[in-house]
């Protein structure tokens, strides 16, 4: 566990790195300074901690779940200090003087490490293009870190596409080595073409980079003032196709781009997926329909469904009835495996299954029937696993909700409580999508706790109780 933690030290490294060449690119020399300072020390604490501390076999799964949070709140912590630094030493502020605030700082990091993209910054047009550029690859290697916490240590709850050795149709290895080449070839590869698909559409290129890491890590952050309604409508089809395929498992797009495995037709998670995504937008469009205009409808609504937090207009604020259906959307989220945040639309596959086997009251306890998923039987045994994994996390993201809206509400009095409660969900499933209860001007209590519920979505909230509880779990 102390080895890849320590080891971890490398990815906030690797991040600032990236950020060093736009920097001096942009004569923001003391900002570059920062980030080379950062990508130095963090690669040498990482690599040497590699080195000399013994790595431990066998661990268990609470392990592997705390661990995952330990790295998590790493990357976070490294992320706000050098966050926080760089807006510090710069003369003015990189273009978003909200960020002089630590609280403010440690939330924009957490937001773009967790691919959620609430932002404390009122236009983010404004800020510099380093800043914008640390934005994005936040988004970027944190959705790479969100699939692959999905396919090696998440719960099992989903289909072929939940484990490393099983997630396609031609397994990897155990090490792993081989998921992360192939997790980076699909991220990268849906990166390409929606950068590609949004110059071709008309939109600048400075922006059609970040935009498009953005989408393709379902993420959200933007660089315009008025998110994706800057871009043409072809540009907006761009992203709302990079929405939708990075909310897929990346283990069905890499079976579905070569040709392998079970057609993805036949893939249940992706059968869910079409119903819940084709039923959140016939839903968006009958109750908005003459207060908003549809295409907007449309896109706000694939925009929830998948987490990515892209808007165009504010129907999803101004009509309480679109606030609604988005507010399912969102936490139903996407497919297990990909970059999408939520409870995951295979969880709520698998208590859809079991509802319509106990609802009725035809089956009892010792009933040996197994279940289809993929066209293929599963056992009873690992069946109810999968059920009793969903609803142990379905109940969890709940519970997390619930607690953070009442502590927003108490924190927020002169606010109506739907926004409250849209702002708890958006934030633990990973969305971005605001009424505008997090800005700068928020209080620390209202910071803090989107902060926590960003940060325990991403790790589906197991892995953050179990790092919690690990003192008093070993004593035990």
């Amino acid at each position: 566990m102390l080895r890849t933690a320590v080891s971890s030290f490398v990815i906030p490294g690797v991040i600032a790195g990236c950020v060093v060449p736009v920097a001096l690119a942009s004569t923001e020399y003391l900002a570059a300074l920062v980030f080379v300072a950062g990508c130095v020390l963090c690669v040498v604490v990482g690599l040497v901690g590699r080195r000399t501390i013994g790595d431990a076999s066998g661990s268990k799964p609470a392990t592997e779940l705390a661990t995952v949070a330990l790295c998590w709140l790493i990357m976070v912590s490294v992320g706000s200090i050098l966050t926080w630094s760089a807006v510090r030493v710069t003369s003015d502020s990189g273009g978003a003087v909200a960020l002089r605030d630590v609280w403010s700082s440690v939330f924009e990091t957490v937001s773009g490490s967790s691919t959620t993209g609430l932002t404390m910054l009122d236009d983010a047009s404004t800020a510099d293009a380093w800043l914008q550029w640390w934005r994005s690859l936040l988004q970027w290697f944190g959705a790479l870190g969100v699939v692959l916490f999905a396919v090696g240590v998440a719960e099992p709850s989903g289909d072929q596409d939940s484990f490393i050795d099983t997630e396609w149709s031609d397994p990897p290895g155990d090490d792993g080595r081989e998921a992360v080449v192939r997790l980076t070839t699909v991220l990268a590869g849906l990166t390409v073409f929606a950068f590609v698909g949004l110059v071709v559409s008309g939109d600048p290129v400075w922006r059609a980079a970040n935009h498009s890491m953005s989408a393709a890590s379902t993420g959200g952050f933007t660089i315009t003032s008025d998110s994706a309604a800057a871009s043409s409508v072809v540009a907006q089809v761009v992203l709302c196709v990079t929405m939708f395929v990075s909310a897929l498992s990346f283990g069905t797009v890499w079976d579905v781009v070569r040709r392998k495995g079970v057609a993805w037709y036949r893939r249940t998670q992706v059968r869910f997926a079409l119903i819940l995504s084709t039923a959140g937008i016939a839903a968006a469009v009958a109750v908005g329909a003459g207060e908003a205009p549809i295409g907007s409808l449309v896109f706000n609504a694939i925009s929830s469904s998948t987490t990515s937090g892209f808007s165009i207009g504010d129907g999803y604020v101004a009509i309480s009835a679109v606030a609604a259906v988005a507010m399912v959307s969102m936490f139903i989220g996407g497919s297990a495996g990909s970059t999408a945040g939520g409870v995951k639309v295979a969880r709520i596959g698998w208590m859809g299954k079991a509802a319509v086997r106990w609802i009725p009251g035809d089956s009892e306890i010792g009933d040996t029937e197994g279940y289809t998923w993929d066209n293929s039987k599963v056992e009873v045994a690992d069946a109810r696993h999968r059920i009793m994994g969903a609803a142990a996390i379905i109940s969890t993201f709940l519970a997390a909700i619930v607690v953070g809206s009442v502590v927003l509400a108490v924190a927020n009095r002169d606010v109506a409580v739907g926004s409250v409660v849209f702002e708890a969900i958006s934030a633990a499933s990973g969305v971005g999508l605001s009424h505008d209860v997090a800005n700068a001007d928020a209080n620390a209590a209202t910071k803090a706790t989107l902060t926590v519920l960003m940060f325990a979505g991403r790790v589906e909230m197991t892995a953050l109780i179990v790092l919690v509880l690990r003192p008093i779990i070993r004593q035990r």
